[in-house]
């Protein structure tokens, strides 16, 4: 493998499960990664509506230790996106992470569960051997015309 090949694929998905944005991941799922997704996301919306999101609720598995980082490194971030626990995930975290990040908690989110991007994920599953041995090239032509 060579050094800026890539390793996975983010996406970010509006509360209906439509993918709106899809970046590659070169080193993992590491903080600065979904930072720079969140971030390549706003400037989408910022192009296309003409402003950014007044507010975004973000929902991550482990909202408990992202919502911490952004406070703490970027705080631009943190005081525009709310990160919060998808409900299925949030069943596996201890009491108080649920209620501080829980999306049961969570004023705006309604009934969604934030497991978009798990659906989403599912609905691609037979993409990933494909992609795996194909070219970046190859595997974005797999995913624009899916």
């Amino acid at each position: 493998m060579k050094h800026c090949d890539e390793t996975g694929l983010f996406a970010i998905v509006c509360r209906h499960d439509v993918p709106l944005l899809l970046r590659d991941s070169y080193a993992g799922e590491r903080f600065e990664s979904v930072v720079d997704t969140i971030r390549a996301f706003i400037d989408v919306f910022r192009e296309d509506i003409g402003s950014p999101p007044s507010s975004t609720i973000l929902t991550y598995d482990v909202a408990c230790r992202l919502a911490p980082y952004l406070a703490t490194n970027h705080p631009d971030l943190a005081a525009s996106v709310t990160v919060v626990v998808n409900k299925f995930h949030g069943m596996a975290h201890e009491l108080r992470c649920q209620v501080i990040y829980g999306a049961m908690y969570q004023e705006g989110l309604g009934e969604t569960d934030g497991e978009g991007v798990e659906r989403f994920w599912s609905f691609l599953k037979w993409l990933v051997a494909a992609g795996r041995e194909s070219s970046a090239p190859n595997r974005r032509v797999f995913l624009e015309d899916t």
